[in-house]
């Protein structure tokens, strides 16, 4: 039988316990946050930030990954 692609999601989460971001800002940031989110969105997949003053950061990512399965 051909193989055929199976759809899977990657999941990664990246948290840092610093300063945060001011509350509602997480869209006018710096530079290396505005690239990894160019980055996973050219890899099709999403990114959601969480972060508030005084308690740090969360990057939420989730990657669409194609696994081929049969022979």
């Amino acid at each position: 039988p051909a193989s055929s692609p199976v759809n899977h999601v990657t999941y990664v989460t990246v948290e840092d316990d610093g300063v945060g971001m001011p509350a509602g800002d997480t869209r006018g940031r710096g530079l290396g946050l505005i690239g990894i989110e160019e980055r996973v969105r050219q890899l099709g997949g999403a990114l959601d930030i969480y972060s508030q003053p005084r308690k740090g950061t969360v990057l939420k990512v989730r990657l669409p990954v194609g696994v081929e399965v049969g022979a």
